[in-house]
Order: C-alpha cells, then sequence, then structure tokens
C-alpha cells in the first residue's frame, strides 16, 4: 500500500518535472521570438535597401533619352522574366517537382 508520505513525494517529484519543463519550453519560446524579431528586422532592412535602390533607378531612367528608356525597360523586363524562370526551375528541383 502506498503511504501518504510516498504520494506526496511522487507528486513533489512530478511538479518538479513538469515544471523543469514548462522552464525549458518558454526559454525555448523565448530564443524563437528572439530570432523571429531579428529576422523581421533584417527583413524591413532589406525592404528599405530595395526601395532605395528603386528610388535610385527610377532617378537614373528619367534621366535617359526616351528610345534609350524604351529599351532599358524590355531588357529588364525579359531579364526579370528569365529571373523568375531560373527561381521556379531552381524551387522545382529543391522541391522534387521535376
Amino acid at each position: 500500500m502506498v503511504t501518504q508520505v510516498e504520494l506526496e513525494q511522487f507528486r513533489n517529484m512530478i511538479n518538479t518535472e513538469v515544471e523543469t519543463k514548462v522552464n525549458e519550453l518558454n526559454r525555448a519560446v523565448q530564443v524563437a521570438g528572439n530570432s523571429i524579431e531579428a529576422l523581421e528586422k533584417q527583413v524591413a532592412t532589406l525592404s528599405i535597401g530595395c526601395m532605395e535602390q528603386a528610388v535610385l533607378i527610377e532617378a537614373l531612367l528619367e534621366q535617359l533619352p526616351e528610345e534609350a528608356h524604351a529599351n532599358f525597360v524590355d531588357y529588364a523586363t525579359r531579364r526579370r522574366k528569365e529571373m523568375l524562370d531560373a527561381i521556379k526551375d531552381g524551387s522545382d528541383v529543391l522541391s522534387g517537382d521535376d
């Protein structure tokens, strides 16, 4: 037969184990939260950098004669399509969707 003392010791042991696991989980969640926050800051920084580049490119394009501007837009459109196709092909290879 289990005594009240043994039952209390078992309960304390279980409580200690549960508290340990909760603390470990809390630490893991905090680390994940910090990582996510750092990634969000990096994405924001990259976004701002891309916007700055877009403004600069737009300003440069305004300086081009109309024909050169049209040629650049055509070239950029073709290159963008090629880039997107390459990305799609690469993602298909990585995901095994050959």
